[in-house]
């Protein structure tokens, strides 16, 4: 097992399959993808963010639609390859620190009352 410092921002519409693959993937997986991204900070979240360190086999599929749909399959998780490409083409997977990550994407932490 390999570990590797990981930023990834998901659109909220794909956040549910996110959490199930993350999950699915490696039991290190789950919880993932709870932090709300908005452009203002206000709620409804328009992404969700999930950062430190995890297991390189959680990350690395998350870069490349084709090892995740391959890793998928072999976890038995029943997704499709056009899912696996738009989570791919939609989220930003990098190695940075999240501020980073957000400010690429223009969003902030979504506020939530206390």
């Amino acid at each position: 097992m390999s570990d590797v410092h990981a930023c990834m921002i998901v659109p909220a519409s794909l956040a549910p399959l996110a959490r199930a693959l993350a999950g699915g993937l490696s039991d290190r997986g789950v919880g993932m993808f709870e932090v709300g991204l908005s452009a203002t900070g206000n709620e409804p979240a328009t992404h969700f963010i999930s950062v430190g360190m995890i297991d390189a086999q959680i990350r690395n599929p998350l870069k490349d639609s084709a090892a995740l749909f391959s890793a998928c399959n072999a976890a038995g998780a029943p997704v499709t390859l056009a899912q696996c490409q738009a989570l791919v083409t939609q989220s930003d997977v990098s190695g940075d620190d999240p501020w980073v990550a957000m400010a690429r994407r223009g969003l902030q932490l979504v506020r939530v009352p206390l």
